[in-house]
């Protein structure tokens, strides 16, 4: 399960990469919904990070500039893969919500959360790129691991 959850969390980042990246290129074009977007996504993955360990509640919707967002997802990525190795999956990590109401989930659903943010948001950022006439990138797992076989 762990080798699963590490595949999936490097694709996650290999894509985040990518579309920080072509975010850039059209940074003339894109939207504030589109920095907000990406940038949501990211601070969620590090406030979920900071949740399983214990740390106090992060702003998820300040905006981050592209560039830095690019070095954030970086420092979660590698410290999503240091809690995939420490953290036992059936443990239960309790935290507070921005209101200050407490929770409680395993590791394994919060992780399984963090990457379905993602996905959602990835696909609200594709459609908001569409609507502004900028062509969006292809982000579906399978067609990013896939590798073609030779008939």
């Amino acid at each position: 399960m762990k080798n699963f959850y590490k595949e999936m969390f490097a694709y996650h980042h290999e894509i985040n990469q990518k579309i920080i990246d072509y975010l850039i290129q059209h940074e003339d074009r894109i939207s504030d919904r589109c920095r907000f977007l990406i940038s949501h996504s990211i601070l969620a993955n590090q406030l979920w990070n900071e949740r399983m360990e214990g740390k106090p509640f992060i702003d998820p919707n300040v905006v981050h500039p592209l560039e830095q967002l690019k070095i954030m997802d970086k420092e979660n990525f590698d410290k999503t893969i240091k809690l995939i190795d420490t953290k036992d999956f059936d443990e239960t990590d309790s935290y507070k919500n921005a209101k200050g109401k407490a929770f409680k989930n395993t590791v394994a659903q919060i992780l399984f959360q963090v990457a379905n943010h993602f996905t959602h948001h990835r696909g609200q950022l594709m459609s908001e790129l569409r609507s502004l006439g900028i062509r969006p990138l292809i982000t579906d797992y399978i067609y990013v691991t896939r590798t073609s076989v030779e008939n």
